[in-house]
């Protein structure tokens, strides 16, 4: 492997590591070299990951925290400090929204916008102001958003925003913190096979959207890794402020097609 693309000797801090997305990341980075604490709210799915590490001969740190409460927050970083003597990169992965809170603007209560934005944007944020303070010699922050941003998106108006949000965020951190030595990145997923989609989605579903892209696969967890790797390296050195597609040029949004074939004679 190329000096540039090794993580070697640095401390990666990967939210939501337990599943899906973060766990591909926490290999991922395991894998160049990083020394990888994960986090999330489930002990169980987090010592998965970390038993998942193991058989591959990597070695993984965990520590469970809710990433919408301030003070869990610090406790994670000061942990994770504590554990690797440091901290190089943050991989603001947590978040996410149910088909349970699938709602139309029309009758979406402020409470539900609040907890969605809340988890996908307010706490993305606090995540990596209370991480910023922590990287004294400067590091690189990777934000996860969303493929779901550049299309419309009935009833998931609360997670696509707030997923937009995070991509307006990300080139505003990365203005603010230059100076301090900090890149800030984002990465936009298009369709993952996590094993989440596998449980919640038919296989005919998963199929289409493979026929969608032309690759002629859905993207996985390492696809999303490595995309991180290389915001984490050297490598990507002169780079701040971008969002990096890894969406397989998936772009055809069923969501939007299955709504309006459901209410085209509804009137709404």
């Amino acid at each position: 492997m190329h000096d540039k693309f090794t993580l070697i000797g640095k401390t990666v801090l990967v939210t939501g590591g337990g599943s899906g997305i973060g766990a591909g990341v926490a290999l991922e980075m395991a894998r160049a070299g990083a020394n990888v604490m994960i986090t999330g709210r489930s002990a169980s799915k987090l010592e998965e990951t970390v038993s998942s590490a193991q058989k591959d001969g990597l070695v993984l740190a965990y520590t469970t925290g809710d990433i919408t409460n301030r003070n869990d927050i610090e406790r994670v970083i000061d942990t994770t400090v504590e554990t690797f003597g440091g901290l190089h990169c943050l991989v603001n992965n947590a978040g996410g929204a149910s088909q349970e809170q699938a709602a139309p603007l029309l009758s979406m209560s402020e409470a539900l916008w609040d907890e969605v934005v809340g988890l996908n944007l307010k706490a993305p944020f606090m995540f990596a102001q209370a991480a910023a303070k922590r990287m004294k010699d400067g590091g690189s922050i990777i934000n996860v958003s969303s493929w779901l941003t550049r299309i419309p998106c009935p009833m998931m108006a609360h997670y696509t925003a707030a997923k937009a949000g995070i991509d307006s965020l990300t080139s505003t951190m990365a203005i603010e913190w230059g100076h301090l030595g900090i890149r800030v990145n984002s990465v936009s997923p298009g369709v993952i096979d996590t094993p989440e989609k596998r449980n919640n989605r038919p296989n005919e579903w998963r199929v289409r959207q493979a026929g969608n892209s032309p690759l002629q696969r859905l993207g996985t967890p390492a696809d999303i890794g490595t995309a991180c790797v290389f915001f984490a390296s050297g490598a990507s050195s002169f780079i701040t402020g971008t969002v990096m597609p890894v969406t397989g040029s998936n772009f055809i949004p069923f969501g939007q097609v299955e709504y309006f074939a459901a209410h085209q004679n509804q009137g709404n």
